[in-house]
């Protein structure tokens, strides 16, 4: 079995879209999918030298390995954990200086805070446990606000994340896929039009 933080996060939130996942239900795109990968591309082609981008230019970590293509072969991390394969992929590596890149794009940037709490950034610290860093590049969409920070990533990061790996493994292997979960959430649903269960209510396509 393979999971992903995207699909464990939105099991979390609610137990049956662990199922509808499985039933292979129509997913909602998003505006914001298209603009924030079109933006993600520029900022990685920037951090790694690929294409400057003058709106970018106070910018100037460096991460020589960035994805390049949808999916990159070469920015997959994979482990395992129970049984299961929790794969990902890193938005940026510097493996020299032992650092991990995450961007995020949105229209209220992220805080240190936030960033600090992130599971996705604990579980990029599970997967490479010799990395001792991590970036945060966060910028809203026409790159008018941008900022970074800096985490260390620790032994705390890792046993976090296989905590809440492992946590989430038992609701997919209870079986019991009713509409509940920690903090259930239509409207961030990406099944909210098509689960039977969403307060969006069952659309046809």
């Amino acid at each position: 079995m393979e999971v992903s933080f995207s699909s464990l996060s939105a099991t979390r939130n609610c137990h049956r879209s662990w199922l509808n996942k499985q039933c292979g239900f129509k997913k909602t795109d998003f505006w914001y999918f298209g603009k924030g990968k079109e933006n993600h591309r520029i900022i990685q082609d920037h951090i790694a030298g690929i294409k400057k981008d003058p709106r970018l230019e106070k910018l100037t970590c460096s991460f020589p390995i960035v994805e390049v293509e949808d999916f990159d072969p070469r920015c997959k991390f994979q482990f395992e954990v129970k049984g299961a394969t929790v794969i990902g992929y890193f938005d940026g590596r510097n493996p020299e200086e032992k650092r991990l890149c995450e961007i995020k794009i949105s229209n209220t940037l992220w805080s240190l805070e936030k960033y600090y709490k992130s599971m996705q950034r604990k579980i990029n610290a599970a997967a490479f446990p010799d990395h001792t860093e991590g970036i945060l590049i966060t910028a809203s969409y026409d790159f008018s606000k941008l900022k970074t920070a800096s985490v260390p990533m620790t032994e705390k990061d890792r046993t976090e994340a296989l905590e809440w790996i492992e946590d989430t493994l038992k609701i997919i292997n209870s079986g019991k896929f009713e509409k509940e979960g920690e903090n259930v959430d239509c409207q961030r649903c990406v099944y909210q039009n098509s689960c039977s269960e969403s307060s969006y209510g069952r659309k046809e396509s």
